[in-house]
């Protein structure tokens, strides 16, 4: 006979994110129960639709669970906050330290050309234009290694606390083109160099989330095992479970 969790008053939702093992708690508690209806018979100690959804109830908002996992956020979120503030901070201070270069690089060059009458010839446009690739280049690299290691920190901590608590992160593209805090931007003639950011894997619960529902439905069948600690009524399921060949 096919168990009716609705029976119970469960919502089919709650339903479907239950284990194996509570469901098979509550079906054989739901099941046996419907049989004795069958035949006009009650069985004692049987836990109500009420009943039930107190203890579910009761094993979400669990005190201990609910701190360890918030705990848990808490700790994930400021590692990775922190993380981010390093990242950040090196980036800027080896693109600013390379501007800088640029710059002297650059000043040198014109002083070099000028003294020799070449300010203007095709040796100096093309050494200006090896200086220009080679502090794109570096650039460049330093933005891919940000790219990386900003990816590699996001997407651990989406996988692990799930898309949702990202996004209440709020984190802005770091590296953003032209800024640079020691005032030399007017010196900065090559093009802006793009802002890092990282897309969202997206729709991710997270392992934590999926590990304290685990948790959960744990405690929930060890409440609904405490509750139904009639020797009877452990009597009478046991045989149930013997009958129906689930034993």
């Amino acid at each position: 006979m096919d168990f009716n969790y609705s029976s119970l008053g469960i919502p089919k939702s709650q339903w479907e994110s239950f284990s194996p093992q509570v469901k098979s708690v509550v079906s054989v508690l739901g099941s046996y129960s419907n049989v004795l209806a069958q035949q006009n018979q009650a069985l004692p100690g049987t836990l109500s639709k009420k009943t039930l959804a107190k203890l579910w109830e009761q094993a979400t908002n669990d005190p201990t669970i609910s701190k360890y996992y918030s705990d848990d956020l808490r700790i994930g979120t400021t590692t990775l906050q922190n993380n981010l503030s390093l990242m950040t901070d090196e980036f800027h201070q080896l693109t600013d330290q390379q501007k800088q270069q640029y710059i002297d690089a650059k000043k040198e060059l014109d002083k070099n050309a000028s003294s020799t009458g070449l300010a203007y010839s095709g040796f100096r446009r093309q050494a200006q234009k090896e200086l220009d690739k080679s502090n794109q280049d570096v650039i460049s690299s330093s933005r891919n290694k940000l790219k990386s290691q900003l990816n590699q920190q996001m997407s651990d901590f989406e996988q692990t606390y799930g898309t949702k608590n990202l996004s209440n992160l709020g984190v802005q593209p770091i590296g953003q083109g032209g800024t640079n805090p020691t005032g030399m931007q007017s010196n900065w003639t090559l093009p802006d160099y793009e802002p890092v950011s990282y897309t969202p894997i997206g729709g991710l619960a997270g392992t934590q989330s999926q590990q304290k529902l685990a948790d959960v439905e744990s405690q929930y069948e060890a409440l609904i095992q405490q509750k139904s600690t009639d020797k009877q009524l452990t009597g009478e399921i046991a045989k149930y479970k013997s009958l129906a060949g689930m034993a």
